[in-house]
């Protein structure tokens, strides 16, 4: 159960560091398909997927490696974690749940991402064990 909390809150502030994070200046006129999320995503991903590793690793005391890719108006975040395997249903189920929970949240990320990014509509974190199974996956905004 503490892995579970720690992951939580590891995936919480690690995706406060992908909203506050990036260099990218705000476009004047949004443009009408996803080249300033293309831009802003290769400007930032090996700063974004260093951040998010690192904060994960101190706040749940658990590594993962990560991706981060554009698909459509948004863009898709990928965590595997190294320490979890053949996790259980129940227990994905409680992680499905706890995230569920926490909407307000990812939508306000989202928001916060929108000021620097006025075109981007959703981000998505799929969290994997470490062979690639699927634990949860979390969309904030509409995908």
């Amino acid at each position: 159960m503490k892995k579970i909390i720690a992951l939580v809150l590891a995936l919480v502030m690690a995706m406060s560091l992908v909203a506050c994070g990036g260099n990218t200046a705000k476009e004047e006129t949004p443009a009408a398909d996803n080249a300033a999320i293309v831009t802003y995503v290769e400007d930032n991903k090996a700063e974004l997927i260093s951040s998010m590793e690192e904060a994960f690793a101190t706040s749940s005391g658990m590594t993962c490696t990560s991706d981060i890719k554009v698909e459509g108006m948004g863009f898709v975040i990928t965590l595997n974690i190294n320490e979890l395997d053949d996790v259980d249903e129940a227990t994905k189920q409680l992680l499905q749940d706890t995230f569920s929970t926490m909407e307000d949240t990812f939508d306000m990320l989202v928001e916060s991402m929108q000021e620097e990014i006025p075109d981007i509509e959703y981000f998505q974190v799929v969290i994997n064990e470490v062979d690639g199974d699927e634990l949860v996956t979390i969309t904030a905004g509409d995908k």
